[in-house]
């Protein structure tokens, strides 16, 4: 049987510093107030590369944007 996780995910066009603490502070609330596992998630089209480290170290996951996924069409 699974067990239910939440993910909590920050979606910007270029991945910053500010994205990543933001996951990964909206992943701790959910865990927090509702018992149950939460994973910090950022997507974007493109990542700042000062963060790569930081991705690894605190275990968020990084998804990769196509620009035709934000085309409005």
């Amino acid at each position: 049987m699974r067990k239910p996780l939440y993910v909590a995910a920050e979606v910007s066009y270029t991945v910053k510093e500010w994205d990543l603490t933001e996951a990964v502070r909206n992943a701790g609330f959910l865990s927090r107030f509702t018992g149950k596992p939460a994973h910090a998630v950022v997507a974007g089209v493109y990542l700042d590369e000062g963060i790569h480290n930081r991705l690894e170290s605190e275990g968020v996951f990084w998804y990769e944007l196509s620009l035709q996924s934000l085309d409005a069409r």
